[in-house]
């Protein structure tokens, strides 16, 4: 094997290989026969494919993978031999390979920066007494509790805490579907109002199987969390009045977090 390299001023390293046919051997031939024998075609037998269709659909791509995986082993024995450790990305350059040909490749990567110390024995450090209350710990320990948590469903009235899955249809003030509006599967947490003002006190201790009609209303200039409350336009006001709708909101499951010991 041929190989040079070259450290540029940038502290970029570029290597160069060439690997001769004979020291390849069959490393290309031996590939494409590994693949001949898995490939499936339709009209060809397991294993029966020609090497002739092998090298025409896919022979480019895997000489390429094989010089690639050649290409890397090469660059690894040659970084352990010079000491060099890579400080960026690596970019391997094929520029030759295939079949009775040689491996003729580039390799590009920048070193790591060299340090040099200063003098920094009589530097001086302050470090702060960090104290570790009581609150501290159990502070943590609440948070790791929180994370490791497993949502538990219940049959009961959902509390506060509750997580529920919701099928929300708008609907007329009688209970009946509107046309075009779509039943949506919600997930929301009490304390946000997610269907619009007044909707988590329409909705407490709601238990799963439960349909409730609410009614909620969007105030002017508000952002609403939940895509199903609108505003409109008051036409004898010449602006914006609230949105009320009424929502048919089916409890689809109710669950609470079982926090670990």
């Amino acid at each position: 094997m041929d190989f040079n390299k070259e450290i540029t001023e940038e502290r970029e390293a570029v290597f160069n290989f060439t690997i001769p046919t004979d020291e390849l051997g069959s490393a290309f031939a031996d590939v494409l026969r590994d693949f001949q024998r898995e490939a499936k075609i339709p009209g060809f037998r397991p294993g029966k494919v020609p090497m002739s269709l092998i090298r025409q659909r896919w022979g480019r791509d895997i000489l390429s993978e094989k010089a690639t995986e050649i290409a890397r082993e090469k660059l690894v024995e040659k970084m352990k031999e010079e000491d060099l450790q890579p400080g960026g990305k690596i970019d391997i350059d094929l520029k030759e390979y295939g079949e009775d040909k040689p491996l003729i490749f580039t390799v590009t990567f920048p070193l790591r920066p060299e340090v040099k110390l200063a003098k920094y024995k009589d530097l001086q450090v302050t470090v702060d007494n960090a104290e570790v209350t009581d609150s501290d710990l159990d502070s943590q320990v609440e948070a790791l509790r929180k994370k490791n948590a497993v949502a538990r469903s219940i049959d009961t009235p959902a509390p506060v805490e509750a997580t529920l899955t919701l099928n929300v249809q708008e609907v007329d003030p009688s209970g009946l579907p509107l046309i075009g509006r779509k039943p949506e599967e919600l997930t929301l947490e009490f304390g946000m109002d997610q269907l619009g003002p007044g909707s988590d006190e329409q909705l407490k201790e709601i238990s799963a199987g439960e349909t409730r009609l609410i009614r909620v209303r969007e105030l002017p200039g508000a952002v609403s969390a939940a895509p199903i409350i609108t505003l409109v336009q008051n036409q004898n006001e010449g602006g914006l009045q609230a949105a009320e709708k009424t929502l048919s909101v089916e409890a689809i499951k109710v669950e609470v977090s079982e926090l670990p010991e």
